[in-house]
C-alpha cells in the first residue's frame, strides 16, 4: 500500500509517516517503479502502536527502543511497563506543581480582590495587584534540587509589598 492509504488506515498523517520514517521507526518495504513508497500491512499495526504510545506520553526514543526489541522478535512488555511507570511519576509531579500554582493564584487573586475592595481604594491608587506583582518581584515557588521548595518571593512577599503600599506598575 502507498503512503496515503497507510496514513488513512493507521489514523495518522502522511507527514507523520515521513517523520517516523526519517527517525527510523518505520521503513517502507520498497518503492513502486514511479518511486512511491510501498508499505506492508504490518506497518499499520506499527503506526497504531507509535500513535498510542505517543498519546500516552512516551518519548520517541523510548518508542524506538520498544520497536527495536520487537524487531528482534522479543516482546518488550516489561520495558513498556517501566516507561509507563516513569510517565505516571512525571504526571504526578506535574499535578503537584499545578496544584501549587492553583493555590498561589488563588491567594494572589484574593489579595488583589481585597485591595480592590479596600476602604481607601479610590484615594490610594498605589495598591493594586499589578503594582504588587511588579514591586515584589513575585516568583512562583520553584523546585530546588532536593524534595523541598525554594521560596523566591511568592505570595508572602506580595502581601508584604501590599501592606507597604508602594507605587509601581500602574
Amino acid at each position: 500500500m502507498r503512503i496515503g492509504e497507510l496514513a488513512s488506515r493507521a489514523g495518522v498523517t502522511t507527514g507523520a509517516i515521513r517523520f517516523y520514517e526519517q527517525l527510523g521507526l518505520l521503513r517502507p518495504e520498497g518503492r513502486t517503479p514511479a518511486g512511491y513508497r510501498v508499505f506492508g500491512p504490518g506497518q499499520v499495526e506499527r503506526l497504531r502502536f507509535i500513535r498510542a504510545a505517543r498519546m500516552l506520553g512516551l518519548s520517541l526514543s523510548a518508542i524506538a527502543e520498544v520497536l527495536a526489541v520487537r524487531d528482534q522478535g522479543r516482546r518488550p512488555c516489561e520495558y513498556v511497563l517501566d516507561q509507563m511507570a516513569k510517565k505516571i511519576d512525571q504526571v504526578n509531579r506535574q499535578i503537584a506543581s499545578l496544584e501549587r500554582l492553583k493555590r498561589e493564584l488563588g491567594e494572589l487573586y484574593e489579595l488583589g480582590r481585597s485591595l480592590q475592595r479596600g476602604p481607601d481604594r479610590a484615594a490610594d491608587r498605589t495598591r493594586c495587584i499589578c503594582d504588587i506583582l511588579s514591586e515584589s518581584g513575585y516568583r512562583r515557588m520553584q523546585p530546588d534540587s532536593g524534595a523541598g521548595q525554594r521560596p523566591d518571593g511568592g505570595v508572602a512577599r506580595a502581601k508584604e509589598v501590599a501592606l507597604q503600599g508602594r507605587k509601581g506598575f500602574l
